[in-house]
């Protein structure tokens, strides 16, 4: 059977709407939650959410590290 990423790629396909890479950086102070990366829509199956520090890039898990709001 399908996972419905797998449906909603090959929909995205025949219509010959493919996902675009794209980076969006936003500065971070240690305290603000909520940032808008104006790129609409996104898809939460194949965004990777990275946290740049001290020690380098770390990749932060879906869903428990992060969420995203539809709109």
């Amino acid at each position: 059977m399908a996972r419905v990423s797998q449906i909603v790629d090959r929909v995205r396909l025949e219509l010959g709407d493919m996902p675009k890479k794209f980076t969006y950086s936003s500065p971070g102070d240690g305290t603000t939650k909520i940032f808008d990366s104006k790129i609409k829509p996104l898809e939460p199956s194949t965004l990777v959410v990275e946290v740049r520090g001290p020690q380098g890039t770390v990749p932060i898990p879906s869903p428990a590290g992060y969420t995203v709001e539809k709109i």
